[in-house]
């Protein structure tokens, strides 16, 4: 009987120990897959924070752009005694000639086109300075759109650069201004109301100042004397005048002299 309880104790013990011994297999497999292939992560489940300060962001606004102003046209010419040159096209608005001579005789230069003429300059000797005219289809004198050549009739070397510029900004009044000889102050910006005009000049020969819009509308002589001239008016710029007075818009202010002048354009 007690040699059978030994027996039976000793068979426990056994299976204790292999049970144990496998145990320690599985344990040892168990590392060997985190460490080699690494576990699959489980997802979790935990639901995400939204932080409270987070909005929407905002849908952006598209900026307002402006339409850029048209690039200038300009045309340089030059050359010795009487000259043709062009062809060059002109587009409603304003028109400037800046022009040299170093001669000693008549200097004169015209626009010819197939229905306008406008002579810019007619002087006798050296030349430098500007002028400008009125490019308009509707234009009774002036000049008209389309195709035209520069005529010169000079004695020396010259210069001739013709322009037209396209501006969406000017200069309100008041407005003070000096120079000498021929010249072109540009840009006015001229609304509705009055305004006055004060113009000085110390030359001998024309002393004109012509108002000429940058559309190309007729022009407003507010000086047209000889010699030298001090005085002042009122210039009245209303939306509807029927060509009487200036419409409000942008404007160039076209002197001709022989000596220096000035002037003041206020409220």
């Amino acid at each position: 009987m007690k040699k059978y309880l030994k027996l039976s104790c000793l068979g426990c013990s056994g299976l204790i120990v292999i049970l144990l011994v496998i145990g320690v297999i599985v344990s040892m497999f168990e590392d060997e897959d985190d460490s080699i292939g690494g576990s699959v992560p489980t997802a979790s489940r935990e639901t995400p924070k939204v932080s409270q300060d987070a909005r929407p962001s905002e849908t952006p606004r598209p900026r307002p752009t402006q339409t850029p102003a048209p690039a200038p046209l300009i045309y340089e010419f030059q050359g010795s005694g009487d000259s043709v040159k062009g062809p060059f096209t002109l587009v409603p608005g304003l028109v400037s000639v800046v022009a040299s001579h170093s001669g000693k005789r008549n200097f004169i230069v015209k626009m010819v086109g197939p229905s306008s003429t406008e002579v810019s300059i007619n002087e006798i000797g050296t030349y430098s300075g500007a002028r400008a005219h009125a490019v308009a289809s509707n234009n009774i004198v002036g000049l008209s759109p389309g195709s035209h050549r520069l005529q010169v009739k000079a004695d020396g070397r010259w210069t001739a650069t013709v322009k037209q510029s396209f501006p969406t900004a000017g200069k309100p009044p008041p407005i003070t201004h000096q120079g000498s000889g021929d010249n072109v102050v540009s840009w006015l910006l001229l609304r509705e109301g009055q305004f006055v005009f004060s113009a000085s000049h110390t030359g001998q020969r024309n002393f004109i100042v012509e108002l000429v819009n940058s559309s190309g509308e007729p022009n407003f002589f507010l000086v047209n004397e000889i010699g030298n001239y001090q005085g002042s008016q009122i210039i009245q710029v209303e939306s509807s005048t029927f060509g009487f007075n200036p419409v409000p818009g942008l404007y160039a202010l076209v002197v001709k002299a022989d000596g220096r002048w000035d002037f003041t354009l206020e409220p």
